[in-house]
């Protein structure tokens, strides 16, 4: 039992329990729930333009796919900054 003990010191632990839960991490679920459903969003978008694309052919086809990917590119870059900050906070 000493030892345990020496160690959980050693962490800076009391032999507490670590886990903790505050007013906090109640705000913070809606928020992971909204990025998610962007992300999924944005997959929805991306199937229903490509399916308008393969379905009626267009000049502008490609523009409007390649358009379609950076914007999935950035959303998911930005949900991630999003998802790191509220971690964070």
């Amino acid at each position: 039992m000493n030892i345990e003990n020496n160690i959980l010191d050693f962490w800076g632990s009391s032999g507490e329990s670590m886990l903790s839960f505050s007013i906090l991490t109640l705000f913070k679920i809606p928020f992971f729930f909204l990025i998610l459903g962007n992300i999924l969003l944005v997959i929805l978008l991306y199937l229903r333009v490509k399916i308008l694309a393969d379905t009626f052919s267009s000049p502008a086809g490609k523009p409007i796919k390649l358009l379609l990917k950076a914007y999935i590119v950035t959303t998911i870059i930005v949900s991630l900054i999003a998802v790191l900050l509220i971690i964070l906070a």
